[in-house]
C-alpha cells in the first residue's frame, strides 16, 4: 500500500485516534524468512518503496487528516561510539541523527527518521 488513496481509504475505514505505521507497512526487518535486512541488499528499489516512501506517504496522509502517527522504527540506525560507548548505559535519544548505514536497510531507515524528524 503506498498511493495517498489507498492510506487514506484504509484511514477512513479504520477511524484511528493514534496510528502506526506498522500496522500498514511491511517491514522487510524480520527476524525469519523474507524480506530481511539481507534481503534488502538485492532489493534496493522495493526497500525504498516501503522504508522511504510508503513511511513518508503514510505520514503525509496522517498530517493531512490531523492524524498522530506512531512510527516504531528500528535501532538499526545506531551504532556505539566515542560518545555512547557500549556498556556504561549511555544510549541514544530520540533526537540523535543516526550514525549506521551499513547496510542499504539501515540507511533507508535512516534517511527516513531524519525526515520524519523534519516534518
Amino acid at each position: 500500500m503506498f498511493s495517498s488513496e489507498e492510506v487514506e481509504d484504509d484511514l477512513n475505514h479504520s477511524y484511528p485516534e493514534v496510528f502506526s505505521s506498522t500496522l500498514l507497512l511491511p517491514d522487510p526487518s524480520g527476524v525469519t524468512g523474507r524480506p530481511n535486512v539481507d534481503w534488502c541488499e538485492s532489493h534496493k528499489p522495493e526497500t525504498i518503496r516501503t522504508n522511504v516512501v510508503g513511511t513518508l506517504t503514510l505520514a503525509d496522509v496522517c498530517r493531512e487528516q490531523g492524524l498522530l502517527m506512531m512510527n516504531y522504527a528500528t535501532g538499526c540506525i545506531f551504532e556505539y561510539d566515542d560518545a555512547h560507548p557500549q556498556g556504561p548505559g549511555i544510549g541514544f535519544k530520540e533526537e540523535d541523527k543516526p550514525n549506521f548505514t551499513g547496510s542499504f536497510y539501515s540507511k533507508t531507515k535512516a534517511m527516513v527518521n531524519t525526515l520524519l524528524h523534519e516534518l
